[in-house]
């Protein structure tokens, strides 16, 4: 019993000789037993700290803690073969493309989705509208949250890349502007 006890002492007094001096110089290596209880995956955490952008191989992964501590890991390496397999498996969509598959919508009715208090109105190459409705009533003001304006180019890879969007025309959450309904 006692030299259990002896055991768990100089245990804890090695994991504080470890975690004392990084703390006291502003907490750089510090590690986290709360965080480490709380892993998903089977890790191993190197005794040797690592720079902050040497490591420039392709198996290295930048990750980030809830607590903000960054980590470098290293994927092993069946997990990188298998990532470029996969994607050399995948064949290229052939279906139709996005225009054609959401014009039927172009005849349909508008979406509505209540959601608590308000009810949002979709209707498909128009607008879309949010309102409150009491006893299938519109009660107060109809806000306009976009318009239509253009059919967006899907085969422009850069628009998708840039995220073109024009604000001003279509609405946002921040320009939000009251109109009466419209018939």
């Amino acid at each position: 019993m006692a030299a259990e006890t002896l055991l768990s002492s100089l245990l804890g007094l090695l994991l504080l000789g470890l975690l004392l001096p990084a703390s006291l110089t502003g907490g750089v290596g510090s590690l986290n037993l709360e965080e480490l209880s709380e892993m998903r995956y089977g890790i191993e955490i190197l005794p040797l700290p690592v720079m902050g952008g040497q490591s420039q191989a392709s198996d290295v992964v930048i990750v980030s803690s809830k607590y903000k501590q960054r980590y470098e890991c290293r994927l092993p390496a069946g997990a990188i073969h298998f990532q470029r397999e996969r994607e050399e498996e995948a064949p290229a969509y052939q279906g139709p493309g996005i225009p054609e598959l959401l014009s039927p919508m172009k005849d349909a009715p508008c979406l509505l989705k209540t959601k608590d208090w308000w009810t949002y109105e979709f209707c498909y190459g128009r607008h879309i509208q949010q309102y409150h409705m009491e006893d299938s009533e519109i009660k107060g003001e109809v806000l306009y949250l976009g318009y239509y304006q253009s059919a967006f180019d899907w085969d422009d890879e850069t628009a998708k890349v840039a995220g073109v969007w024009d604000r001003e025309r279509k609405g946002s959450g921040l320009q939000m502007r009251a109109l009466s309904r419209r018939g």
